[in-house]
């Protein structure tokens, strides 16, 4: 009751509490992390899938990537004087990507001989 009274106005109204919430000043640079973190990941080759390709708009990044190896290189990329997005942020934004880290399990005939053939018949 005490601090309800302390938080009290000369007119009577109360002020407001300022517990919790985003503050206003950091929402704009969350854009601009959002952006950065867009950019790099758009930076990386991509491959569609193989069969799938009219029924999926799903592509992928190299099996040996992982989300922590490509969040290492960002960290690496960005200077140390700027801004970086968190491992959080990071993750965020390429989920709302549609990417993945794993080759397609279907192939056709043609690819699968291909990587089984000796050096011969791939040339």
């Amino acid at each position: 009751m005490r601090t309800a009274l302390e938080k009290k106005k000369a007119q009577g109204v109360l002020i407001p509490e300022k517990h919790g919430g985003r503050q206003e000043y950091l929402k704009p640079m969350d854009d601009i992390l959002r952006t950065s973190v867009k950019e790099h990941i758009d930076k990386f080759p991509k491959v569609e899938t193989h069969y799938c390709r009219q029924s999926s708009t799903r592509e992928y990044l190299h099996p040996e990537l992982t989300l922590k190896k490509v969040y290492d290189l960002y960290c690496k990329e960005i200077p140390h004087d700027q801004p970086k997005a968190s491992f959080k942020t990071y993750t965020r934004v390429f989920g709302s990507i549609n990417l993945s880290f794993h080759h397609p399990k279907k192939k056709c005939s043609l690819c699968s001989s291909y990587r089984y053939a000796d050096e011969e018949r791939k040339i």
